[in-house]
């Protein structure tokens, strides 16, 4: 049946009350005027701006009922004459008991004529016991046809508006445009859409990322979708031939959505492997080689302590993935959001049973590309035959591959692979030296990323915040294979998780962490960087050096985070000062416990920098605040607070600051 003939059927058997949920109201009303050609009611429109007015067929008549929601109910009861009551936004109104009784009395058919009463709005939750009495109704979406009489008029509005230019239109990019305009209401495909026209008056291929960025925009309202901008080509990646020349085969049927007759399109793949090895690199070149947008699906943000909420958030994060189709949803690391000891309440196998049945019986083009590094993790559910199209193991590369990955990042780096002896440095194996810098909430999985290139002779250069990373290296690798190390930059992690650079100057400071003034692993890697026009230091008393830099570090994050504000603007307050001093002494009490007391000449230069006036100083802890993303919380300033309380003596300063970060930290996991 028609979307005509369904709604005509519903008022033809006097449906007591129907909602609809829509953002377009006026294709509503005018369905409902349609309707009225088969089917004859009086036809009211009801808004609380103008009241009730009655709009049978083309007429429009002053209002003859009251904008207030209570008069509104009370004059349907009383109306002698059997009438459809289209009534918008009018849920928010029967939060009130009086309102709720009279609507039921109405839909009961109490003393009243037998009314079809109609709730539209963007968003409808009526109370559970109007929601048993409602029937719902679903306006279909616009098609192709539809779609393509929408981006003619938007063509025909430009041409009037810039005096009969015509658009550019490429008529494969058009249908491209369609394709992924369906799923949409009509205004929100034709905002969209106007938006791409006039932009430059063309629509062309480079509309394609920007109508996928506004689509995502629009439709990901439930937040547990992340839009990855930051894209690869197959070209990028090294080795991978087999999975490359798969996703090449497939990807006429894919894009197309229809393959030849009894060829279903491709559904997905598992990409297992150990950490490190270009897996998430290979989710990116896959949906730019199908020319499809990339969403990843981030488990951490699904779960949710109240019942049923991580259950529902995967449902919508799904349902947003189905509306932005064609796409790629990548599920990183998928055997951390489904594995689970049963101390859950079995949340993680609902996950997993929501999750197969989706996969199962899915019919949007939406290509799944999941990752996992612990293959022993995963449900054995998941790996039946037939869950996934095909299942890679992304392996450690080849010494071919490993020459292919060098080539790679030297032409990005503007040297000449040429002028190196790769296939030699691609044999060397283990590497002399490792150098490893990430976040420090990122430790343990990079530990297990580097492991594979640490050898018996490997030297492990960390260049981490804070000093807490130590023990976990010791135990992993063994002290004597740990140099100490620190960096001086400035760089935030963006949205997309990629580092950004803040500044020009930067410089790199290590040496062994029992002093040895002439160790030769420190002297060759001196060599290195000197002739690699690199910015270093080679000390001999790398200890002091981590403790000066960690106690400024510790204070500047702390203070900068605790007000979110720079250095400037804190100092500006009445106890700024106070403040900046209290939580820097603090650190000194950490320092002089571990026996690396900062020398005079460093206190009056980290104090000088805290306290300057008019500054715009702050910590990249309060960057990576403020855009929302995980903070080093408990590795620079939580352990400074535990490595003071060890000595018996108090640090409020550092308390607040922990306490502060600790409920960010907590109003984030919630969401």
């Amino acid at each position: 049946m028609s979307e005509l003939q369904n709604l005509t059927a519903l008022i033809r058997a006097n449906t007591p009350l129907i909602v609809i949920e829509t953002q377009d109201e006026a294709r509503i009303v005018d369905l409902f005027r349609q309707a009225l050609m088969h089917v004859w009611r009086a036809l009211y429109r009801w808004t609380i701006t103008e009241g009730l007015r009655r709009i049978d067929l083309d007429r429009e008549d002053a209002a003859v009922g009251p904008p207030d929601a209570s008069a509104l109910l009370q004059m349907i009861q009383q109306a002698d004459q059997r009438g459809i009551y289209l009534m918008l936004d009018v849920h928010p109104y029967l939060g009130y008991a009086s309102h709720q009784r009279l609507l039921r009395d109405i839909v009961q058919r109490r003393h009243c004529q037998p009314h079809v009463l109609v709730m539209i709005g963007a968003k409808v939750e009526l109370p559970a016991e109007l929601e048993a009495l409602a029937t719902r109704f679903n306006p279909r979406l616009p098609d192709a046809n539809a779609l393509l009489k929408m981006l003619r008029e938007e063509a025909a509005d430009y041409a009037r508006e810039h005096g009969g230019r015509r658009v550019e239109v490429d008529s494969e990019v058009v249908q491209q445009i369609l394709r992924n305009l369906q799923g949409l209401s009509l205004p929100d495909a034709r905002r969209i859409a106007r938006q791409l026209i006039f932009a430059d008056g063309a629509l062309s291929q480079d509309d394609l990322p920007q109508l996928a960025r506004l689509k995502f925009e629009l439709l990901n309202r439930s937040g547990h979708l992340h839009y990855e901008y930051d894209s690869a080509r197959f070209g990028d990646v090294a080795g991978a031939n087999r999975l490359k020349r798969w996703i090449s085969q497939r990807r006429g049927v894919f894009v197309s959505g229809a393959g030849p007759a009894g060829l279903d399109p491709p559904k997905g793949m598992l990409l297992l492997g150990v950490q490190g090895c270009g897996k998430s690199m290979l989710a990116k070149a896959t949906a730019a080689g199908f020319g499809v947008p990339l969403l990843r699906l981030d488990f951490g943000t699904l779960y949710d302590k109240y019942h049923g909420e991580t259950e529902k958030n995967l449902r919508a994060a799904l349902a947003s993935a189905e509306q932005l189709a064609p796409c790629v949803l990548w599920i990183d690391e998928i055997e951390k959001g489904l594995a689970s000891g049963g101390e859950d309440g079995g949340v993680s196998r609902r996950v997993l049973g929501y999750l197969l049945t989706w996969m199962a019986e899915r019919t949007a083009q939406v290509f799944i590309v999941a990752t996992a590094n612990q293959v022993h993790e995963l449900p054995a559910e998941l790996l039946r035959k037939g869950r996934f199209d095909e299942i890679f193991f992304v392996d450690l590369p080849a010494p071919d591959t490993r020459v292919e990955l060098l080539r790679l990042h030297l032409s990005r780096r503007r040297l000449d692979p040429d002028g190196f002896a790769l296939p030699a440095l691609a044999a060397a194996q283990p590497f002399d030296l490792v150098i490893l810098s990430c976040k420090a909430y990122d430790l343990d999985s990079s530990i297990e990323a580097i492991a594979p290139a640490v050898g018996t002779g490997t030297t492990v250069l960390p260049i981490l915040n804070g000093l807490q990373h130590y023990a976990a290296l010791d135990a992993r690798f063994g002290r004597e294979r740990v140099l100490g190390g620190l960096c001086f930059i400035s760089a935030t992690k963006g949205g997309d998780g990629a580092i950004a650079h803040l500044g020009k100057a930067a410089s790199i400071t290590f040496g062994e962490r029992d002093g040895d003034p002439d160790s030769a692993r420190v002297r060759a890697f001196a060599a290195a960087c000197a002739q690699a026009g690199v910015d270093h230091l080679a000390s001999a008393r790398i200890a002091q050096e981590q403790w000066i830099k960690y106690t400024f570090l510790c204070a500047l994050a702390a203070s900068t985070c605790l007000m979110r504000a720079p250095v400037g603007r804190i100092v500006a307050t009445r106890d700024g000062r106070a403040l900046i001093n209290g939580l820097y002494n603090e650190t000194l009490m950490a320092a002089d416990a571990e026996g690396q007391p900062i020398p005079a000449a460093a206190r009056d230069k980290a104090l000088a920098a805290l306290l300057q006036v008019g500054s715009d100083l702050k910590a990249s802890m309060l960057r990576d605040l403020e855009a929302g993303q995980q903070v080093e919380a408990e590795q620079i300033v939580g352990d400074m607070l535990d490595r003071v309380r060890a000595t018996g003596r108090n640090a409020p300063w550092l308390m607040a600051a922990y306490a502060h970060l600790q409920a960010y930290q907590i109003a984030r996991l919630e969401g």
